[in-house]
């Protein structure tokens, strides 16, 4: 009977995200999203128009011939090359194996981690931000193999082939500015070497010659006279202060609290997975350029910490449909979700002084053990 509920429970959460995709049919299927750029990516991959902003335009225009937008590429040069077999397919063609690639990559993180982690398909069916991200054209799904494969690697003792995987998440390279801080703090070299690889490698197949070109489009001010960032209410730390009105130098105070912390938890705590979470929703709070769709990567976060109830509900709680519908109604409601992000942060601090979590031993693969139950000490790191 249990398990007959779950079904009609995720059947339910499919349902309600069918019904609001309908209003976005169009745009889905035409391909009048984010996608255009990344396929512009991929027929210039490799040329030194991939940052020229009007030939970008020009081949965003060639699917998508009645775009408003002012496109320009954004990623990182290696993501055009990775892209780059879709040219071989018309527009949409390109956008449906797209569509299919990001929702397959959902698809495998999801099953793979149910096994350990029982609510996630009941907040993948209901998923807001897998949502957006098909609506939106987003990229975001791609990241979920390459963090549930660190994940999966780490816990085996892999660390290089780890580390080298991960280098493949600099896709959104801005979400996981902690991560480094992560593996310096808690001394994981090799994990470091294999992320230096695999950033080596990446480098080389983008080519080296568009690494300079691509930061300046990056942290360029202006864009063909746009901001690089959309001053609007965000997720973040930036939507926050946006939202309720305060001094810019609020912001600054607490992104750096924020970083302050992090730092101060690496020093003191030894469960990795715990600090992997926690350096995830810390990318989420300070990083500037940070959507609704980004937030799809509480779901790592979620797995991350399901043997930790007070962590598990208030990542399941950040993943559910009313939290995002709050969002969309702009004003106070859209403060909701970073408040969220910062109370995961104070329930971290929270379980950190009370010297236990119910977990199982911390880098076992949990999917073969007997269960998650049992008490680690997670106090002082060099206790």
């Amino acid at each position: 009977m249990g398990k007959l509920c779950r079904v009609l429970q995720i059947i339910l959460g499919l349902t309600f995200l069918c019904a609001l995709e309908i209003p976005f049919r169009n745009t889905i299927l035409l391909g009048h999203n984010d996608f255009s750029t990344f396929y512009a990516g991929a027929k210039l991959a490799h040329t030194p128009a991939l940052y020229n902003h009007e030939i970008v335009r020009q081949t965003v225009r060639s699917g998508w011939p009645d775009s408003p937008e002012q496109e320009v590429y954004l990623r990182a040069p290696f993501y055009a090359v990775l892209l780059s077999p879709l040219r071989a397919f018309p527009y949409r063609t390109a956008l449906l194996i797209f569509t299919c690639l990001t929702m397959g990559s959902f698809l495998w993180f999801v099953i793979r981690f149910s096994r350990e982690c029982r609510d996630l398909a009941i907040l993948a069916a209901f998923s807001i931000p897998m949502f957006l991200n098909i609506n939106g054209g987003a990229d975001v799904p791609l990241l979920l193999p390459f963090l549930g494969a660190f994940v999966l690697l780490s816990r085996r003792g892999r660390d290089f082939a780890a580390g080298f995987i991960l280098a493949f998440c600099a896709i959104k390279f801005h979400l996981f500015v902690f991560v480094p801080i992560l593996l310096l703090f808690r001394k994981k070299w090799r994990m470091l070497l294999g992320a230096s690889a695999g950033t080596a490698v990446l480098t080389l197949v983008g080519g080296i010659s568009l690494i300079g070109p691509w930061l300046n489009v990056m942290f360029s001010p202006l864009i063909t006279g746009m901001p690089v960032w959309k001053l609007c209410p965000a997720p973040n730390i930036h939507g926050l202060v946006t939202v309720l009105g305060l001094s810019p130098k609020i912001e600054f105070l607490l992104a750096g609290l924020v970083i302050l912390f992090f730092v101060w938890l690496c020093l003191r705590v030894n469960n990795f997975e715990l600090l992997l979470a926690v350096s995830l929703i810390c990318g989420l709070l300070v990083s500037f350029h940070n959507f609704a769709y980004d937030d799809l990567l509480l779901m790592p976060v979620l797995v991350l910490v399901s043997p930790i109830r007070i962590l598990r509900n208030l990542a399941g709680l950040a993943l559910t449909p009313v939290v995002y519908l709050a969002t969309f109604a702009g004003g106070f409601y859209s403060a909701i979700l970073p408040l969220m992000l910062l109370a995961f942060l104070g329930a971290v601090w929270f379980v950190h002084k009370g010297r236990y979590i119910e977990t199982g031993p911390v880098g076992q693969d949990i999917a073969s053990s007997q269960g998650r139950a049992g008490f680690l000490n997670i106090g002082s790191a060099t206790a």
